[in-house]
């Protein structure tokens, strides 16, 4: 598995699957979320979907804490259909804790947000954020996700946030930071 959010949300992103031609080249380097920069790490792209993602420099694909990452859909373009698609694939799935989507009034946009809990193959705890948006005429998604890996999460969450209140706390701001991202979107190829 190369990155967990992926592998947990297998069939959401079945529904826009990742293939054809990709053009690294059109890719933004880095981005900057709360304070942190996050180094450009992966790129694919194709007829449905084009992704990019981001990880801190501290981070790898295989084992990382915080994820930020653009989707631009080909297919898909309408927020609000892509969100519920989100939420059906996390009804179904039982590592999931709980999740919310919220949308503004005139259906523009959509925020989910989930968090999850798996313990094969190994422990992990992960919180992410995916806002659903026309941009230029594209339907497009940015995600945040944080991931604390180990056998003891309290711990993981203590060192990090300073407990479950201020794990709480940064949820929220993480939540706020997202509605007002802006990033760059990934560029349809032409063929």
């Amino acid at each position: 598995m190369k990155v967990i959010a992926h592998a947990s949300l297998a069939a959401f992103v079945a529904l826009f699957a990742v293939s054809g031609a990709v053009n690294a080249e059109e890719a933004q380097r880095s981005i900057d979320f709360d304070g942190e920069t996050y180094q450009h790490a992966h790129h694919a792209g194709g007829a449905v979907l084009i992704l990019d993602e981001f990880l801190r420099k501290s981070d790898t694909l295989e084992v990382w804490s915080r994820l930020v990452a653009i989707r631009r859909y080909m297919k898909e373009t309408d927020p609000e259909n892509a969100a519920r698609a989100l939420i059906a694939t996390l009804k179904g799935n039982s590592a999931v804790l709980g999740h919310r989507i919220i949308g503004k009034q005139d259906g523009s946009e959509y925020l989910v947000d989930f968090l999850m809990q798996q313990t094969e193959p190994s422990y992990i705890f992960e919180f992410n954020i995916f806002r659903f948006m026309r941009v230029d005429g594209a339907l497009v998604s940015y995600q945040f996700a944080y991931a604390a890996r180990g056998s003891d999460l309290n711990q993981r969450i203590t060192a990090d946030f300073g407990g479950s209140d201020g794990f709480q706390r940064k949820r929220v701001e993480w939540i706020n930071l997202m509605t007002r991202v802006n990033w760059a979107v990934p560029k349809i190829e032409e063929k």
